[in-house]
């Protein structure tokens, strides 16, 4: 059993819309029955209210129906139904993959950070090698991380194909 709330929601205006959804793209009124269980969707209501949003539990439901969850990772995380009937658009976030752009940008400016701190000359005896040393780290970091999930990535694709 899950307990039934009232989702967030908010008058539809332009420039709060556009932070609200901001990493969101809108889902084609065709491919609202084949969203994934576990994205997470924020959908305009008929009467013009966005809502916040939740992850899906489920397929949608022959009848039109799906259920959505707060916080995918909580057990007790409040838990709601939704018609289609109701909802005039679906947004679902973009996938992290899709934000490789993002990633590649924080490694290109600690690159840079690192190659201002190499040729800018000490200041009062201060020695800059330290913080380049922790750049050094965090590029590699972030480096060994992309090359995790893409091995992962590539794992669950071989699985698929099987």
């Amino acid at each position: 059993m899950f307990a039934l709330r009232k989702p967030d929601s908010f008058t539809n205006q332009s420039s709060q819309k556009n932070d609200i959804l901001k990493n969101f793209e809108e889902v084609e009124r065709s491919q609202w029955l084949n969203n994934e269980p576990r994205t997470f969707i924020k959908y305009e209501k008929t009467d013009g209210k966005i809502v916040a949003g939740g992850y899906l539990i489920n397929k949608a439901y022959e009848d039109g129906i799906f259920r959505l969850k707060k916080d995918i990772n909580e057990a007790i995380s409040p838990e709601w139904e939704v018609s289609l009937n109701s909802i005039r658009t679906i947004w679902k976030r973009r996938r992290s993959y899709e934000n490789n752009e993002s990633i590649t940008r924080i490694i290109k400016d600690l690159a840079d950070r690192i190659s201002i701190l190499e040729n800018t000359p000490p200041i009062e005896s201060r020695d800059y090698s330290s913080e380049i040393a922790q750049c050094q780290v965090d590029i590699a970091n972030i480096k060994s991380d992309l090359e995790k999930v893409y091995e992962c990535l590539q794992q669950i694709i071989a699985r698929l194909n099987e």
